[in-house]
């Protein structure tokens, strides 16, 4: 995620809350509520960006190792850090293109729509996702779910319509859905219905695995509503549950070491990803860990829990590789500079180990 994309992200953020914080404001009716209004108001602004943030780190596609190890390889032969990440990316993207153009299918044109939305093509987005969901016939709740948040992107004002109705029909069939409950909160807002508005948000918080963050955020948001805030769900039974989880998940355990001629390079505030991928294939990887300040040597353990797609787990996959990847900078993209090794572990199997014995040119 590039600091250019969070910016955008959060003006957009931003600007959103403003279209629906500022109705609320002026159709306050009552004098003695104008304080209450000020403190709705100034709650949206500041809470509708931090959310949506936290929200794209739990539920996003974005593609964080897409092209990786093309990058290097590219790089190896002199071409820039930027170009060389671009090219594979685009060069899929426009393959994906041109099959969906001849022989569209449901989810290609909502990988489509996936990877429009992660370049910024958000006109594009609409559009692939408005085929997927007209080849679904408006039935597959998730379809629908990337087909308003498109819109969303694309135009605000569509949290009034289109996207707010998307939202609606969404959540009859994902209810627990934290991106839905969300968005379907703004859009009840921004439409006047403060009841329902209180009723998804409280739902949303009272999921398990919502963030810290997201949480916060949220009960501060109910709270400047005047709604009540529900308690915290129970802690122990949700780490139970997930505990319960993993013991029957396919797992890995990494042990991960770097080169002691490298050593001097890693920096104190330095972040480590260590990725898990089907071998040869491009897209997103099947799980992921992030470290900040990593001491070596360490061991990591990668299960299904760690996955960033519903359906491509770690269990899924019938060769494995392992990447291990040392940022500077934060990023879970490959920059120039970055420390990596990788392995191809027998598989499936319970344990490898990752020497971190090279540098992106």
């Amino acid at each position: 995620m590039t600091a250019e994309f969070l910016g955008i992200a959060l003006v957009l953020g931003a600007l959103a809350a403003i279209l629906v914080a500022v109705p609320l404001w002026r159709h306050r009716q009552q004098p003695a509520g104008n304080t209450r209004g000020l403190i709705i108001v100034v709650a949206l602004v500041l809470a509708v960006p931090l959310v949506t943030l936290a929200l794209y780190t739990q539920v996003t596609t974005y593609p964080w190792d897409q092209g990786e190890q093309p990058q290097a390889r590219q790089q190896q032969g002199g071409g820039a850090a930027n170009g060389a990440m671009a090219g594979p990316i685009l060069d899929m993207v426009k393959q994906l293109e041109d099959r969906m153009a001849t022989a569209p299918t449901v989810e290609g044109l909502a990988m489509l729509g996936r990877s429009y939305v992660n370049l910024e093509r958000l006109d594009d987005a609409v559009n692939a996702y408005h085929r997927a969901w007209e080849m679904t016939e408006g039935k597959d709740p998730n379809v629908s779910l990337g087909y308003a948040e498109a819109l969303l992107l694309a135009d605000r004002n569509t949290i009034l319509t289109s996207a707010g109705d998307l939202l609606d029909e969404v959540l009859t069939q994902l209810p627990d859905n934290p991106k839905a409950l969300w968005y379907g909160g703004m859009s009840a807002v921004a439409r006047g219905n403060q009841p329902l508005a209180q009723q998804r948000l409280a739902h949303l918080l009272n999921q398990p695995d919502i963030p810290d963050q997201l949480r916060n955020v949220v009960q501060q948001q109910l709270a400047a509503m005047g709604a009540e805030v529900p308690a915290a769900p129970d802690q122990n039974v949700a780490s139970q549950n997930k505990g319960a989880d993993k013991g029957t998940a396919a797992q890995i355990s990494a042990t991960i070491d770097i080169n002691p001629e490298l050593q001097n390079r890693l920096q104190q505030d330095a972040v480590l990803f260590v990725f898990a991928r089907e071998t040869g294939q491009a897209g997103p990887p099947v799980a992921v860990k992030r470290i900040t300040a990593p001491t070596f040597p360490l061991t990591v353990t990668l299960t299904d829990a760690d996955g960033m797609m519903g359906n491509n787990k770690l269990s899924s996959v019938k060769n494995l590789t392992l990447v291990a990847r040392i940022s500077a900078a934060g990023n879970a993209t490959a920059s120039s500079g970055d420390l990596y090794g990788e392995t191809q572990p027998d598989w499936p199997g319970d344990s490898a180990r990752i020497q971190i014995d090279s540098s992106v040119p």
